[in-house]
């Protein structure tokens, strides 16, 4: 399934690595620079065990609100 989660906080980052952990098709966007240039780098602002792991493994580019959103089948907002 192709899910957008719009917003890397604790919740959206962790619900968008486990989706896609799983085999979902998932695209997550964050509008606060800072903390997509920390995602980007592989540094994950949260102490979550394993989810560095996870992130780390389903990661690719990221992409704006509207490219994260068009197509999705599900869209999860998250602040």
């Amino acid at each position: 399934m192709k899910l957008s989660v719009i917003g890397a906080s604790y919740v959206g980052l962790t619900a968008a690595a486990c989706l896609a952990q799983i085999g979902h098709e998932v695209l997550c966007s964050e509008s606060d620079a800072e903390k997509l240039a920390n995602l980007r780098d592989g540094r994950i602002p949260l102490a979550e065990p394993y989810l560095s792991r996870v992130v780390d493994s389903t990661r690719k580019a990221g992409s704006s609100t509207y490219e994260a959103s068009r197509g999705a089948e599900a869209i999860l907002i998250v602040t």
